[in-house]
């Protein structure tokens, strides 16, 4: 089973029982065989690790998502997804050899592997679960803090989960104005509107985090207006 493809058709229920706590235990130790980087044609990249590829490479947000990614609406999440391509013979396309040319910048769902995670709403924090894995060896154990650590991922990530709830939020308004058969055209404009603020306007020579939460400030007031607007008696 693809835990991530199951995610994907909103098939949360799969995680019930493979979720983990900071103190869980597992075993793995990477071989550097690159197997990881092929044949995963299921990464989701979040604004921080576009931002961070793009300083490591030398280019603007924009231009990362135009080379190395595809951008559609989710099936079920209604919000816009930025996908990355496979490379040549299904490798990302960061893959050198058997090394990651992006290493200190690798996106965090690349570091946490074999690890996974997903922000439950509701739960107030990230859950962890392991994945299923057929590369490296099951010498070294860990537990999910040890291994967080290592990598330095944040225990309690705010970022994620300020991404993760703008994601939910954002998705049941868009869900709810397409129920109420909202035009269209009005939907594409919620949809470039919150694609823009998440993944356009950032200063690659400013602080990531500051700008993030400029720009969720920005998507907040303007799902208010909208509620707003469609709440209106004349509306």
């Amino acid at each position: 089973m693809n835990v991530f493809e199951e995610l994907q058709r909103g098939n949360v229920d799969v995680l019930k029982d493979k979720l983990m706590t900071l103190d869980s235990e597992f075993c793995f130790e990477c071989d550097g065989c690159g197997r990881c980087c092929r044949n995963q044609d299921t990464i989701l990249l979040s604004p921080r690790d576009i931002y961070n590829v793009a300083k490591s490479l030398h280019l603007t947000m924009k231009q990362v998502i135009e080379r190395y990614t595809d951008v559609y609406i989710g099936r079920n999440s209604r919000v816009p997804v930025v996908h990355l391509l496979e490379g040549p013979n299904k490798a990302c396309p960061f893959l050198k050899g058997n090394q990651c040319s992006v290493h200190a910048a690798k996106p965090v769902v690349c570091a946490l592997y074999p690890l996974g995670r997903i922000y439950i709403d509701g739960s107030g924090s990230a859950r962890y679960f392991l994945q299923d894995t057929n590369c490296g060896k099951h010498t070294k154990r860990y537990t999910v803090r040890s291994w967080l650590a290592t990598f330095g991922i944040p225990e309690q990530d705010i970022y994620f989960q300020q991404w993760s709830q703008v994601l939910s939020e954002w998705g049941n308004f868009i869900r709810h104005a397409e129920e109420r058969a909202v035009p269209a055209p009005v939907c594409w404009l919620f949809w470039n509107e919150l694609y823009i603020w998440l993944y356009e306007k950032y200063d690659m020579n400013q602080d990531f985090t500051t700008q993030f939460e400029r720009n969720m400030n920005v998507l907040s007031r303007s799902k208010l207006y909208y509620e707003a607007y469609f709440a209106s008696p004349s509306t």
